[in-house]
């Protein structure tokens, strides 16, 4: 299915640790045609993502704010909230991270919700990795949280930051 291309990408950039500078003053990630916001406490480097099927953008935490990423993908085909959880967490373990839990919640006054959280080693460090996934009726937002420690009072907020805009 076209999805597992989109679901690989989310992993992928979950897992990298997150660097970037950016502009101070971006701190609301809402790319136009996303029906989500999310606000980074320090503000975010934007980037445009392509994949095989579909072109997101996306948002990575910059300094104070490492850790955090968010991507808004259209919706091309509606896939089952449970078919995509599934993906999410396989794709996970294939790039070595171990599952905890994955809840799905139907019922998100935002969106449809996945929360996947889940432990990676690289080398002798190990991170902790939330993923957050709603689900609107034309796209879709994901947050990743990676950090060493578990989730901090700022990760917190991002991820209770999220927004309906549409």
């Amino acid at each position: 299915m076209r999805y597992k291309n989109l679901v690989s990408t989310v992993v992928a950039i979950s897992i990298s640790v997150f660097m970037g500078e950016a502009n101070a003053d971006e701190k609301v990630f809402s790319p136009p045609y996303c029906e989500f916001s999310v606000v980074f406490p320090n503000g975010y480097k934007p980037k445009e993502i392509i994949s095989k099927t579909a072109t997101g953008a996306a948002a990575t935490g910059r300094a104070g704010s490492t850790g955090l990423s968010a991507e808004c993908w259209p919706c091309e085909e509606r896939v089952e909230i449970q078919a995509y959880a599934r993906e999410l967490a396989s794709e996970m373990r294939r790039r070595g991270g171990i599952v905890d839990s994955v809840i799905i919640d139907r019922n998100n006054k935002i969106g449809e919700q996945i929360i996947l959280t889940s432990r990676i080693k690289s080398g002798s460090d190990s991170y902790h990795i939330k993923i957050v996934s709603f689900r609107g009726t034309r796209t879709r937002l994901d947050l990743a949280i990676v950090d060493q420690e578990m989730a901090s009072s700022a990760q917190i907020n991002f991820r209770n930051s999220v927004k309906r805009n549409r």
